[in-house]
């Protein structure tokens, strides 16, 4: 029951990310968003709003559903060409997290990697967004994507160069350092 969802407390049995919630964006302080890329599937859309004086509001939409589009392995990689040199970093972990979630051929895990290493680089660090940028990276990492021939070797020590900025980012303020380290451990 979405109306029993905790948005707030990550040790809450009812935090969203426990019930297989995804972050699809931090607060921010901009009152229009960019784009953002979704994996294919049925969701439960839940959008929540602060003010300057930290007033939340939140409106659910039932009911979407994503399909997969028919797109072959060039497109897959110039979005996220196109992603990454947004310098958006929550839309390129979406971007990153909807490419493995579909399971479609085109970047390579080296590539994706390092376009979460981009997202490293210009995100904010909360709780929410560190733990949504682990599990995609370790997502990437076991998803199969390292094709027989890759420099596995080079993927392993980008992945564990991301998992450091992820982890050195837990230590900014009000993080809670807990959740993104599960999230990493995962």
């Amino acid at each position: 029951d979405v109306r029993e969802v905790d948005y707030t407390d990550p040790s809450s049995e009812q935090y969203f990310s426990k019930h297989s919630g995804v972050l699809l964006r931090g607060w921010a302080r901009s009152k229009r968003t960019s784009e953002i890329r979704m994996r294919p599937g049925n969701f439960t859309l839940v959008v929540r709003c602060r003010d300057d004086l930290h007033a939340e509001a939140e409106i659910m939409l039932t009911g979407w559903s994503i399909t997969a589009a028919e797109i072959d392995a060039k497109q897959v990689e110039k979005v996220l060409q196109a992603s990454v040199s947004s310098a958006d970093g929550q839309q390129i972990v979406m971007t990153v997290s909807a490419i493995v979630e579909s399971k479609t051929s085109g970047p390579s895990s080296i590539d994706m990697v390092n376009a979460l290493q981009v997202a490293a680089e210009n995100i904010d660090p909360e709780s929410e967004v560190l733990e949504n940028m682990a599990s995609v990276a370790s997502a990437v990492v076991g998803s199969g994507a390292m094709a027989e021939g890759e420099n596995a070797s080079k993927t392993v020590d980008a992945a564990a160069d991301l998992l450091d900025d992820i982890i050195q980012l837990s230590g900014s303020e009000g993080v809670d350092q807990q959740v993104v380290g599960k999230a990493v451990l995962g």
